[in-house]
């Protein structure tokens, strides 16, 4: 993530993490209940962050370096240093849906936390030993989006296609008939 500002977000030349398993988000949500005569008269939910975790065949040192901030040195050696600091990123998947269609998702704005990791011996049998990542996924300032999807059709094709070259969120207007008379995004 380059600049998230009242102008709109933009980002750099796309990273392919190879060997992609699996992306979770959970939502963050703050809840409100008020009570009158006894009982519960409202009740309020906002979600204010998502968690993220993507888990992975293997992270290499240089993928690491990029998403946490380390330091890395002309032969590959990786610093995990304390005064790191972790970039911002986007995170950009696909993922197959049970009728073979994709479901396309982009994650607009997430900070990385360091990994936990654990080595074993070979022992008796074989257990790989993958590696996830977490972090925050939070809105962005200028139209406090968390995340875009779409599913994959023949009608959005010319979308999907480039989903993983997008350098910037558009703005959405929603259509008032399917979905309320309210617009999402920022102003032109």
């Amino acid at each position: 993530l380059l600049t998230d500002d009242e102008k709109g977000a933009t980002y750099g030349e796309p990273v392919r993490i190879e060997g992609l398993m699996s992306v979770g988000l959970s939502p963050q949500v703050t809840e409100g209940d008020l009570y009158a005569d006894d009982i519960l008269s409202e009740y309020n939910s906002a979600v204010t962050a998502f968690d993220i975790t993507v888990g992975t065949k293997a992270f290499t040192e240089k993928q690491r370096a990029k998403l946490l901030g380390y330091p890395i040195d002309a032969n590959g050696k990786m610093r995990v240093t304390s005064n790191a600091i972790a970039p911002y990123f986007g995170v950009t998947f696909e993922a197959e849906r049970s009728d073979g269609s994709y479901e396309f998702v982009q994650v607009h704005k997430v900070r990385f936390s360091p990994l936990e990791e654990s080595w074993e011996t070979k022992g008796s049998s074989i257990s790989y030993q993958t590696p996830s990542i977490s972090g925050k996924s939070m809105a962005l300032l200028f139209n406090n989006a968390f995340y875009d999807m779409i599913g994959g059709t023949a009608e959005n094709a010319s979308v999907t296609s480039k989903w993983h070259e997008s350098k910037s969120v558009e703005p959405i207007v929603t259509d008032k008939e399917n979905s309320g008379s309210h617009t999402v995004g920022s102003e032109g």
